[in-house]
């Protein structure tokens, strides 16, 4: 469960490096990186403290791969992504 928190925190802080963790909902439409910064994060803290079961498996890299595919200043933040799906497994 650390290790999760400290990886989502690494996802969170290339979000606010990449300038997106400071948009609105609004300006952030239903992308994924809306969806992610302000449907998937809170879901996930939510679920580290206890609030809601966690799902089976995680597939945020997945997304990530698709989302980003030849955008390499999303290249970072694909593999944080992928990364924490890798944790996520190995804490199940």
């Amino acid at each position: 469960k650390q290790r999760l928190l400290a990886q989502l925190e690494n996802i969170i802080a290339e979000l606010k490096r990449l300038g997106v963790w400071e948009m609105t909902q609004a300006q952030m439409g239903d992308s994924f990186l809306g969806q992610l910064r302000y449907g998937m994060i809170p879901g996930i803290q939510a679920r580290l403290a206890g609030e809601f079961p966690l799902p089976e498996k995680s597939n945020l890299g997945i997304f990530a791969v698709r989302e980003f595919d030849g955008e390499s200043a999303y290249e970072p933040l694909k593999n944080l992504l992928c990364e924490f799906d890798t944790i996520y497994e190995d804490s199940n």
